[in-house]
């Protein structure tokens, strides 16, 4: 492997996120619906607040942009938060996805 070659830090369940957030590339998700994610496509349950850190996590890494959508019902000042994944966010899930995947080749001895 390149000496120069560089994975950004995510951890498994930042990457499981933005593995969702990113299949969802209209408006972006929600909490909830990110949280329904990860249970419907990796079978983990994550806590709301939890979910929040990360996703706060990921937006102070420049992996993820959150934007303010619609009011929620019966409030006149709060609205949705919605996260989209960034470029850069989808580099370091393809980078994570890169390593995962030589790391497999080479444990099975199928390495090149």
């Amino acid at each position: 492997m390149d000496k120069n070659f560089s994975v950004p830090s995510i951890s498994d369940r930042e990457a499981m996120i933005l593995s969702v957030v990113g299949g969802n590339l209209r408006q972006g998700l929600y909490g909830a619906d990110i949280r329904k994610g990860v249970k419907e496509e990796h079978g983990t349950n994550i806590a709301l607040g939890s979910l929040y850190v990360t996703l706060g996590r990921l937006v102070d890494k420049g992996f993820l942009e959150r934007v303010e959508g619609d009011y929620l019902t019966g409030t006149e000042n709060l609205r949705r938060q919605y996260y989209r994944i960034t470029k850069s966010g989808a580099q370091a899930l393809q980078a994570k996805s890169t390593v995962l995947h030589r790391v497999r080749q080479l444990a099975w001895g199928g390495a090149s």
